[in-house]
This record gives C-alpha cells, structure tokens and sequence, in this order.
C-alpha cells in the first residue's frame, strides 16, 4: 500500500470513529482552486465553499502521520484547518481590521450561535468579531407555500423560533465577543418585529437581490429611520445541503457511515483593513454532526 493511500485509509478510519466534525478553510483569497472561476460569472458561494472544503480536507489527509509509534487516536471530534492557506491576525494591527462574520444556520439549535463564535475566535486567534450576520435555516417548501398564500411575513411565522437564537446572539454582544449583530433577508415587517421584541436590536439587515432588481421602498424608509444598515448578498437560500455535504464527506473520506452526517452551522468571515477596502483574508469554517454511528468503530490494525 503507497503511502498516499495509507493516509486515506486512516483518515477514513478517524472519521468513521467520530461523531462531529470541524473544517476550515484558511485563507482563500489567493488560493490557486478558485483561479479557474476568476472569469466564471455563474460561480455561487456554494461552489466557492465545496471548493474549500475539498482543499481543506485534502491538505489534512496529506498531513497525516504515518508512524505506528505516533498514530493519533480515534477521537468523538476532529477538527482540521487547511494549515496551507492560514493567514494570521497580527494582533499589533487588530484595530486597524474589520472581522464580519455570516453565520448560516442549519438548525434551529440556539446553542449553535455560541459555538460557532467560538470557532471563528479560537481558528483565527482573535478576541472579538466586529459584526455577526445570521441567516436562518431554510422553511420547508409547504411553509413557504402557506406564507405566499397569505402574505404573512416569514419572520411572523416563525418569530417563536427566532427569539431563543436572538437572545444567543445578544449573550455574545454582553460577553464582548462581537460588536454589532444582524440579519439576513427580512423585510420590513419582520424587521420591525424583531426589532421592536429585541433587547438588542439588529443593526444591520442583508438582502438577497438574486431575485429583484431594487430594495423594497418600505424597508429603505424603516431601516433609514431606526438606523439599520442595508447590505446586499447573492447567497442561495441554502449554501450547503445535507445532502451535499453528505456526499462530499463519502467521496473525500469513503466514510461508509456518510449519509448520518448534517451541517451545524457555516461561519464565513471576511478580514477588510479599515477605510481603505483591502481585504487581508476570507474564510469558511464548517461544523456538522453525525446522528448515529452505524458501528461501534474500526480496528486500527491494518498496518
């Protein structure tokens, strides 16, 4: 056996004895995977994330030690950083960078909220975000359909889910590990929901302009008058599927257990410098969880 292939097989191995998992990034501004979409119009965050986290995982196996004296242990947990593209925070210029974060959930877990700040700080070494975006799990298809029936805000409808991931998001203003917290693709009405229930209100509001061509008229008047700012995005509805990843994890890792993992959460952030426009890094960190484990583990013994 090439020692390539040792390495996908232990790493095949590590996965299939864990039950969560942790990828990110590094850097990929300058990273060669996306200079063949540097002319590709079409290329979604979606492809920009897939892309990542094939890279991500592919350097980890590539760094995997093959040594029976120092073999890593099986672990509930793995968590890997694409060493090859990191790029750290000189503390010494902290505040002269700005750390924006979109946080997109795939659960309802409020819980979510506070780990993954955690795993932005302790991945990029830092002690504070400066603004926190989240965007909420995708309703199934049948809610959506009963809101275009009745012209009911999504935010309305599920406002009850909304409050225990809101009161998340302000415990990390009170902690002092993020600024300012917002939101991604509320109107006007459920913004003024959220905004007139919140302790701490959302100061900034990320629209999707994918399918209109100008901000609503009342959300620019609302926003302008209770001080939220207006950011624009074009993220699918959903960056990463269960199914996706669960495909992408059999493929890179041939875990025979892969259909129990689903997302967590996908934490993108952007490092800009300050006044100036430059961006010094941008990232994804991915978490996900596997639901059961079909075996009790595999035997390391294949040496």
């Amino acid at each position: 056996m090439s020692l390539d292939a040792e390495r996908a097989e232990l790493a095949r191995i590590m996965v299939g004895h864990c039950n969560t998992f942790s990828i990110h990034s590094g850097n990929i501004i300058n990273w060669n995977m996306l200079k063949k979409h540097r002319f590709h119009t079409s290329l979604t965050s979606s492809d920009e994330l897939m892309d990542a986290l094939h890279s991500a995982i592919q350097s980890w196996i590539r760094g995997i030690t093959i040594d029976p004296v120092n073999m890593p242990e099986p672990q509930n947990a793995i968590n890997i950083s694409n060493r090859e593209l990191e790029t750290p925070i000189d503390p010494d210029q902290r505040e002269k960078l700005k750390l924006s974060v979109k946080l997109f959930l795939c659960d309802w877990r409020p819980n979510i909220i506070r780990r993954a700040v955690d795993k932005v700080i302790q991945n990029l070494d830092v002690q504070r975000i400066d603004s926190l975006i989240v965007s909420f799990p995708v309703m199934p298809p049948s809610t959506n359909t009963i809101l275009e029936n009745s012209n009911i805000s999504p935010v309305a409808a599920d406002l009850n889910k909304i409050k225990p991931i809101w009161k998340e998001m302000q415990s990390v203003v009170d902690s002092g590990h993020v600024s300012k917290i917002g939101v991604s693709d509320f109107d006007q009405a459920g913004l003024e929901l959220l905004h007139n229930w919140a302790r701490i209100k959302p100061s900034i509001n990320q629209i999707s302009l994918n399918n209109c061509c100008a901000v609503p008229t009342d959300l620019i008047q609302y926003s302008r008058e209770e001080k939220v700012e207006l950011l624009t995005h074009s993220d699918p509805p959903e960056i990463l599927s269960a199914r996706n990843f669960q495909s992408f994890m059999s493929e890179s890792t041939q875990d025979i257990d892969a259909t129990n993992w689903t997302p967590s959460f996908i934490a993108r952030y952007s490092v800009l410098v300050r006044n100036r426009g430059i961006v010094h890094s941008k990232g994804y960190i991915t978490s996900a969880e596997r639901q059961s484990l079909t075996s009790n583990g595999e035997d390391y013994g294949f040496f």
